[in-house]
């Protein structure tokens, strides 16, 4: 329930405007329609009373057929204008959520999760919480206001009408309390066995030729059909909630209906009502019952919402895994001292007391064998990490330019254009400048073939290109940020020397006074540093 509240707030101060719209329209049409219903049945029993006394001639058709007309329209404007009003606050909070989300979630320690059980388990929340508004809130806060409206309406003409009312929304309201709270764990359940399918699914088709060759096909199988296994029994026990909860609403609708006819037939009796009145009573009352649809919906999802509320606040709440290093204004550009770090509390030391110190504008390879922890210092230096022990400072000298660029050993590159691929380090910058970026890495020739240059579309993770040429246009994104430290993990990965060579160079000259600082896995990156560091793992240290 608290995250219920805590999510209603933030959407309450985010669209507050919109929200009371929504409230208003939506509202309005569900009067509009219980007055068109309402009206329609006096309508027409008074028509028919009057025909058969003999007055037809005298009644009034005008101003009945008149509101009758009046509140279809109406319903129509107000139904539509609801869907503008509810579905635009949504979906703008939505969209702020999302950013917000997916900005704080990419800085938590969230290596817990793959990338695909993340993606999952974002999405499915998110969507969870779309319901907030338009299957809680919304329906809830209706209900509530035909209420009250409609006891206000009927006290002056039948008092055991508004008892009769007040009773059965007490009950749908129980009834509807207690689907929900039973539908928790079951809601629980669907979430994580769709998660669980979804990423499974995933798995079994991405990796099954290595699940082929190794003969793993029948027990991927196996996961998958206890995870739809799991999401079926998850929703069978929901089906089974909704039926009971929709028969319990029918039970009482008959009730109310039922109440509606013998208390009005009571006050025809006694004369304060006349026969029209009394239809309509009756058939505004089954209109009023309206209510009662979007509110079971809401009851069977407030635990689905209040499960995914409070996976999100898991997950912001979780401690970043980004630690700036300390930035001043000093020499030498960087700074290391006595850094040690492990990867694990049981695990031993990938650094032990590791120190360096690097001048502005110098050119450091970092050697060693695989495993050495070559990575792990830039990482480190770029924040990724948390050292044990030791502290790291970086030296930045001018004001409006980036600190540190680090080039990982894992590309990233999205379903775009090349343009847009490489405005990711620089939003602002012109196309002479990406041309420029390109020139620099040894790609502009291979972009002016393609038939749309910049504009021309990747595939996914960069498909389209050689792994090669993922890597340069990675190196283009850092050239175009151009830090006053570069980082550059296997910066040549997947090129021929010559190539290397060229881009290497190319670099050095770009980069000039600038602070670079390679995890070396070749000799050509060494043969451009000026000084070579070798890293011996921290047990021979």
């Amino acid at each position: 329930m608290k995250q219920i509240l805590r999510l209603t707030a933030m959407m309450w101060r985010a669209e507050k405007q919109w929200l009371l719209i929504g409230f208003a329209a939506s509202l309005l049409a569900l009067l509009s329609a219980i007055a068109l219903l309402a009206l329609s049945g006096w309508f027409i029993t008074a028509a028919g009373l009057a025909g058969a006394a003999g007055a037809g001639l005298v009644f009034d058709f005008f101003r009945p057929s008149a509101g009758i007309r009046f509140f279809a329209l109406f319903r129509t404007a107000t139904r539509y204008g609801e869907r503008i009003a509810t579905h635009d606050a949504t979906l703008r909070f939505l969209t702020a959520l999302r950013g917000n989300l997916f900005a704080s979630v990419a800085a938590k320690r969230v290596r817990s999760f793959r990338n695909s059980e993340l993606l999952q388990r974002l999405t499915g929340d998110l969507d969870a919480i779309d319901g907030l508004y338009l299957r809680v809130l919304l329906p809830t806060v209706v209900a509530a206001a035909v209420l009250l409206l409609a006891c206000a309406a009927l006290f002056r003409i039948s008092p055991p009408i508004v008892f009769a009312v007040i009773i059965v929304f007490l009950l749908a309201a129980v009834a509807l309390f207690a689907a929900g709270r039973l539908s928790r764990k079951s809601s629980r359940r669907a979430a994580l066995g769709t998660e669980a399918l979804r990423v499974r699914s995933i798995d079994l088709v991405h990796a099954h030729t290595d699940l082929l060759f190794s003969g793993g096909v029948p027990a991927q199988r196996k996961k998958l059909e206890k995870a739809a296994r799991y999401l079926a029994n998850a929703t069978l026990r929901l089906a089974s909630i909704e039926t009971a909860v929709s028969s319990v609403l029918a039970a009482l609708a008959a009730a109310l209906t039922a109440a509606f006819v013998y208390l009005s037939a009571r006050a025809l009796e006694a004369g304060d009502i006349g026969g029209p009145v009394m239809v309509m009573l009756v058939i505004g009352g089954l209109a009023a019952l309206e209510v009662f649809a979007p509110l079971r919906r809401g009851a069977l999802e407030f635990g689905r919402i209040a499960f995914s509320g409070k996976r999100i606040e898991d997950l912001v709440s979780a401690p970043a895994a980004y630690s700036a290093p300390a930035v001043v204004k000093q020499t030498p550009a960087l700074l290391i001292q006595d850094i040690t770090y492990r990867r694990g509390a049981d695990s031993g030391p990938v650094l032990e007391r590791f120190s360096l110190s690097v001048a502005k504008g110098e050119r450091i390879a970092l050697a060693g064998r695989s495993g050495s922890g070559k990575t792990t210092i830039l990482s480190l230096v770029a924040g990724l990490l948390e050292p044990e022990h030791g502290c790291i400072l970086v030296s930045s000298a001018e004001e409006g330019r980036h600190a540190l660029g680090y080039l990982t050993q894992q590309t990233e590159l999205f379903r775009s254009s090349i343009a847009e691929n490489l405005r990711v380090a620089a939003p602002e910058a012109s196309d002479a400048e990406l041309w420029k970026a390109l020139e620099v890495v040894e790609l502009d020739r291979k972009v002016r073939q393609l038939e749309a240059g910049l504009h021309w579309p990747l595939g996914e993770s960069g498909g389209g290109f050689s792994g090669g040429e993922t890597r340069r246009l990675a190196l283009a994104r850092l050239v175009l940020r151009n830090p006053e430290i570069w980082l550059l993990d296997e910066p040549t990965a997947a090129m021929d020397e010559a190539l290397a060579s060229r881009v290497l160079e190319n670099l050095t000259t770009f980069a000039r006074g600038a602070t670079l600082i390679i995890a070396a896995h070749h000799d050509r990156e060494k043969h451009c540093a000026q000084r070579v560091i070798t890293i011996a793992p921290a047990e021979q240290t």
